[in-house]
């Protein structure tokens, strides 16, 4: 069950809520002792890094990353047509059905209008609502990418995309530049703009849908969302840079053990495309979470101290120096550096 679906009925809403807290509290408790960590527990350092990649190795990063649509443009309208058709009251700007939208069209400015080809090459689907009506700073860890930290403004401004989109994790911390392309949307379709952050996954969306929090939804789109929980949308995905604010934060699995290392690494400027700790390698689950597993009868040999590195999706390389492999604020984060 998708974390973004429509909730349960009464009777299973209470069983499961109360499964899925007790699976949660482990990790929340955990996340809350970023607001404590010290500097005992980090000395972040400079390391050598690689020189930060242009924006056409980012786009061809984030193709072999997250995949690109090979579909023809008269297939990708047909596709969102059915869409549109199958929900019945949606009139997309973008791709009208008939003559549905033809009359609002000629009520838009000229440049408005002008801009209609160009958002065809844009991801074009619906956009709905969470049913959660508020998200605090460590509530991503009960979302599928597993974030021990979201900052405000990423609480009130983040989605869910469908799980070819999501990549098994790779698509998190990565943005979604959205444009509400609803006639409802009025003279702001096409124009008025908004970025979200990817921190979960919808298993029942279409390829371009996405589940977006209730604040940036109304903020985007100006209407109600009680009375119309879905629009249609268009959007790129785009690195969040100034978005995020702050530190890099570590979050620790609950199940770590001497056969078993899992570390979340949670607002960073950009997406994270490699781990290692003391030379050793560790792999990204779906659950969001760095890990690495013992074969069963020996111990991870791991000692302190713990030199972790972290490449991100920029190339840009960052070294940590730990004392303790703990949940903590690392105190750094990518593009502070001065490459050499």
């Amino acid at each position: 069950m998708s974390r973004t679906c429509k909730p349960p009925g009464a009777a299973a809403a209470v069983v499961w809520c109360c499964l899925f807290i007790l699976a949660s509290n482990a990790l929340l408790e955990a996340s809350a002792t970023f607001s404590s960590a010290t500097s005992n527990n980090k000395i972040p350092e400079k390391s050598h890094t690689l020189s930060p990649a242009n924006d056409e190795q980012f786009e061809q990063l984030r193709e072999t990353a997250l995949g690109k649509s090979n579909s023809t443009e008269m297939e990708h309208a047909q596709n969102h047509q059915q869409l549109v058709t199958e929900q019945g009251s949606l009139i997309s700007i973008v791709y009208p059905i008939g003559g549905s939208s033809s009359s609002f069209i000629k009520s838009l400015p000229a440049d408005t209008v002008a801009k209609i080809p160009s958002f065809k090459e844009k991801r074009n689907g619906l956009m709905k609502i969470n049913y959660r009506r508020s998200v605090g700073v460590y509530d991503g860890v009960e979302m599928a990418c597993g974030m021990g930290y979201m900052n405000p403004y990423i609480t009130k401004n983040h989605i869910a995309v469908s799980k070819d989109l999501f990549a098994g994790a790779r698509a998190c911390g990565l943005c979604a530049n959205v444009y509400c392309t609803d006639t409802i949307c009025g003279q702001r379709a096409l124009t008025a703009n908004r970025t979200f952050m990817i921190v979960d996954e919808c298993s029942d969306c279409d390829i371009n849908d996405i589940v977006a929090s209730i604040s940036g939804y109304t903020d985007l789109t100006l209407v109600d969302p009680d009375i119309n929980p879905i629009v249609t949308a268009a959007f790129d995905l785009v690195p969040c840079g100034d978005l995020v604010t702050g530190s890099i934060k570590l979050l620790t699995s609950p199940n770590m053990s001497k056969k078993y290392l899992g570390i979340n690494l949670s607002n960073t400027k950009v997406p994270v495309r490699g781990v290692r700790i003391n030379g050793i390698v560790l792999q990204l689950g779906n659950d969001g979470f760095w890990s690495i597993r013992s074969n069963g009868r020996d111990n991870i040999p791991l000692q302190p101290p713990y030199v972790l590195q972290v490449l991100g999706a920029n190339n840009e390389l960052l070294n940590f120096n730990l004392k303790t492999l703990v949940s903590q604020d690392l105190g750094s984060n990518f593009g502070e550096h001065n490459l050499e």
